[in-house]
């Protein structure tokens, strides 16, 4: 579990100081790789891992937008005067 802790905090250190953005996947692919029996695992888990934090950010913007475009079920009476 350290190690992992590791690779990631090394992984973010590179994405923000080197150019691109997959400066810090790289460095992260290439700490893990002993560990996980090879280069090809740890580029899934990478790819994984870049996937599903996508597809978080995506449905989290998404729900948002439909609660901001929601009608509002506040009664008249309670509102800010505007």
């Amino acid at each position: 579990m350290l190690r992992v802790l590791v690779a990631s905090l090394a992984g973010t250190f590179y994405s923000s100081f080197l150019p691109g953005t997959v400066g810090g996947d790289v460095a992260r692919i290439l700490m893990v790789a002993p560990d996980t029996g090879g280069k090809a695992p740890a580029l899934a888990s990478t790819f994984m891992q870049r996937n599903t934090g996508w597809r978080h950010a995506c449905r989290g913007q998404l729900c948002c937008m439909v609660i901001t475009r929601a009608p509002s079920r506040v009664p008249p009476s309670a509102r800010c005067p505007q």
